[in-house]
Order: C-alpha cells, then structure tokens, then sequence
C-alpha cells in the first residue's frame, strides 16, 4: 500500500489560512470578552 502524496492547491491553502485565522480571530474574541479584565 502506497500512501498518495497530498497535494494542496493555493486556493486549498488559502481557503485554509482563512478559516485558521477566521478561528484565530473568533477566540481571541471570545477571550478577551470573556476576560475584560485583561484588556482594561
């Protein structure tokens, strides 16, 4: 059994920069509101 290489498109890997990031965003988000006493 041979294991196929994986071959990632550019927009593969930008459609996977932007949701990473996308995610990145949403939980430093949520941190911060979470803990406003961080921010202040």
């Amino acid at each position: 059994m041979q294991i196929p290489k994986c071959s990632l498109s550019q927009q593969n890997i930008a459609f996977i920069r932007s949701c990473t990031t996308l995610q990145l965003r949403i939980a430093i988000f949520s941190y911060l509101f979470l803990h406003p006493e961080l921010v202040a």
